[in-house]
């Protein structure tokens, strides 16, 4: 009785650390998508050079569409069941809630109140919202 609950433990820790290396590495190339829309933005165009939180999320939206297809098709192997409304939007929701509330929060606050170079604040927004990902869509997205 004692092997099999141990043997249940391990298995779905191992499942949960392997989603969670994928969940990474999806996030990464993401965030890559991310970035080099707005250092593209900001520093290659006039108006976005004064339009820092503009120029974050219009390369959000670039780094979110990335992260859900990542996430449908290779993180949580999900891609047999298509692409279900209800499934786009929780997700939707969760990570605009993490990526771009929070992390756009956290950008604004570094950035504009406490002076931080606008490319590490975006990254300490990007970390924060990870944790939040991956957590609340492991849970309510891909089941």
């Amino acid at each position: 009785m004692l092997d099999i609950l141990i043997n249940k433990t391990f298995a779905y820790l191992k499942k949960a650390y392997i989603q969670g290396a994928k969940f990474a590495i999806s996030g990464l190339l993401s965030v890559l998508v991310d970035y080099a829309v707005y250092i593209s933005l900001t520093r290659l165009t006039e108006y976005f050079t004064h339009h820092l939180v503009q120029a974050n999320m219009i390369s959000f939206c670039f780094g979110l569409i990335t992260s859900y297809l990542m996430n449908k098709y290779w993180t949580f192997n999900d891609g047999h069941n298509g692409h279900s409304l209800k499934q786009i939007i929780k997700y939707f929701i969760i990570i605009f809630i993490g990526s771009f509330v929070l992390a756009q929060s956290v950008f604004y606050i570094l950035v504009h109140q406490i002076e931080i170079y606008d490319l590490i604040a975006k990254l300490i927004g990007i970390f924060i919202g990870f944790l939040w990902n991956f957590n609340i869509s492991r849970k309510h997205v891909w089941n």
